[in-house]
Order: C-alpha cells, then structure tokens, then sequence
C-alpha cells in the first residue's frame, strides 16, 4: 500500500485488511459524536478522517478505541515534528501544570521562549505570541497596516494563510477564477462578506512579470506582501529562482511590509525556516505548528521598528490564552530539542526526505 493509499484508508478498510481487528468502539463513538458536535468533526480540515477516532499516540503511531494501531504519517497536520507525546514535551508540561496553567501576567517560560525564538528566526528582534497561526496573521495584516497607513494586502493564488475572513481568499478556489496570469480575488466559504475581497490583490505563484505588473498598478497601495516562502498547501510548488528574492525588491521599493507565513516550514525546513534557508529576509514572519509539538500556541515576529507599533498598544493585540505558562513551556521544550546538536533532528529529516 503506498502512502496516499494508508492515509486514506479509514478504520473500516482496516478491518477489511485484518479480519482480527475490530472497529465498533470506534464506529460508535463517531455516530455519538456527530450527534452533538457541529459538523461531526472538530475542524473542516479533518473532514476526510471523520471516521477515526483515536484514544492515544506516542512517536509515530495513534491507537483508536478498539486497541487498532496506526502508522501515522499526517501527525496532526504539522505541530508533532517529534511524534506523538515526546518525552522532553510530557517532562515540560507535567512540570508547567505543577506550578499553573496560567497567570494573566508575564512568566519564566514566555521570557524565555521569546529569547529562544528571536535567537533563531534571522527576521527577529521580537517576537509576540498567538493561539493559532490564523490569529498571527491577522497580527502581522493589522501591524502591516498600522505602519504602512494603507488597506491593501496582495497575496499568492493557493498560499493558504488561516481561515479568518480578510484573507482566506483564494487558496483552492472552485472553477475557473480569471486568468491564470491574473486571477480574481475569489472568496472561499459562506459566509465572508463581498467586501473582504475589495482590500486584498491575489498575484500568480512564480510569475515575476505578473507580479511586477500588479505592484507597479497597486503598489502605492499595498500594506503588506505575504506569502508562504515554500508553498505547502499548492503542491509544494517552491519558488523559482529569485522570485522571493523579487518579492523582497518590490516591497522595500514600494514601502510594503513584507511577510513570510512560516507556520508550515517554520522551525522545519531549518531552524530559521525557510528564511535562513533562501536566505531572504521578510519584515515580519509568523510560525506555529511544529514550534509548539501540538500545543495551541503560535505567534509573529519581526524588526524593532515594526515590533514598536505594539508598545502602549498603538497597535492592539490582545488574547487572554496568549503565551500562557503551560504552552509556552512545551514550545520552549521542543525548540530547545530541536536545537540540541545545532538541529540534527531537521537534518535527519532532511536526510529522509520527509
């Protein structure tokens, strides 16, 4: 069976293939769900696995209720870079819940992540923290927008940047959506007003001329550029060469902010992400998922005269969970075990391939 194949197979299938197993825990347990969860799945993005139902995972295998053992080769979708339950993350976690979860206030493990964290994001010179990647590019659009004093986003056509309204703007968009050197600004769920596509411009992935033209029409007017420097969710379609080179041209010509959505290749692709990587250096950056090994926390960061905007709350950010004490130590865990050997974990999962 190959990869795609064991990813889609759902536990029926499973006890198809091994007429021993059993998947009746499981299958009842999802029927309950769907009686009480709003679309029988705690995230759209999981809608193709609505049939699993898993009671436990360590490294890189997940358990469901009825005992089945599964490879696991999405792992949450990106935050377990280490596999499931790491020792060094349950250590810091179990150690976190002994003192609190969290305090409304500042604490040893959110000051010392923040110093973790601008040590290797090479854009850094600070760094503030979200819950989520979707709330830490709304951070950056909004910073971007306060420093700039200008509306417009220009974004790349299947760059996936959160699900918030103002920028879940064509990443998958069904059908035909204008020309492929110029595409329409198309909207992708019921439910986002007409009007968020009036503030964003969609340019075309890896096409310098359509891109020059669009900044060369709008470029007076846009506050930020963002984008996702190795494109995860079109393919892992990477940039040609010098486009993000390009890209990091336009927007210092037109006074543009520019920002790397790092949540997928973030603390990955290197332990700078894929801005050490392509040495280009965004304005701003935002990362999540394998920072914090599956906890929900994510953030922003970027240069002192950006990062200024959010003294005395010129600009505002707020978040009651924002760099809590239990999550803040788990995401120090694994950054600091991603740098043990100066980041020989990434580079044996280079050397695999993954």
């Amino acid at each position: 069976m190959n990869v795609n194949a064991a990813i889609e197979t759902d536990p029926r299938e499973a006890t198809r293939r091994t007429p021993d197993s059993s998947t009746a825990k499981t299958e009842a347990a999802v029927q309950r769900l769907r009686q009480r969860l709003g679309g029988g799945i705690g995230s759209g993005g999981r809608f193709e696995h609505r049939d699993l139902f898993i009671q436990a995972g360590k490294g890189a295998h997940v358990t469901d209720l009825d005992g089945n053992s599964y490879i696991d080769y999405m792992l949450a979708f990106g935050p377990l870079i280490l596999g499931h339950a790491p020792d060094s993350l349950m250590r810091a976690i179990n150690s976190s819940l002994a003192t609190g979860t969290m305090f409304g206030a500042a604490c040893e493990a959110e000051l010392l992540l923040s110093e973790e964290v601008v040590s290797v994001l090479p854009c850094a010179e600070r760094v503030r923290f979200t819950n989520s990647g979707s709330e830490a590019v709304h951070a950056a659009i909004r910073l971007a927008r306060a420093a700039t004093g200008r509306t417009k986003v220009l974004k790349f056509e299947g760059h996936f940047h959160g699900w918030l309204d103002n920028i879940y703007l064509s990443v998958k968009p069904l059908g035909p959506q204008g020309l492929s050197n110029a595409p329409w600004t198309a909207r992708m769920a019921a439910g986002q007003p007409a009007s968020v596509v009036e503030d964003v411009v969609v340019a075309t992935w890896n096409d310098p001329k359509g891109f020059t033209d669009l900044m060369s029409s709008y470029g007076h007017d846009i506050a930020c550029i963002i984008l996702e420097p190795y494109p995860t969710n079109n393919g892992c379609m990477e940039a040609a060469a010098g486009f993000l080179e390009l890209t990091r041209q336009l927007a210092t010509q037109n006074g543009s902010i520019l920002i790397f959505d790092e949540v997928v290749s973030g603390f990955r692709l290197a332990l700078g992400g894929a801005q050490q990587v392509y040495g280009v250096i965004p304005d701003l950056c935002v990362f999540g998922k394998a920072f914090a090994g599956g906890l929900p926390i994510a953030g922003f960061a970027g240069n002192l005269d950006l990062m200024r905007l959010l003294d005395g709350n010129q600009v505002t950010h707020l978040g009651t969970y924002n760099s809590n004490a239990l999550c803040a130590a788990g995401a120090l865990a694994i950054l600091r075990e991603l740098k043990e050997g100066n980041g020989m974990v990434l580079d044996r999962i280079r050397d695999l391939g993954l």
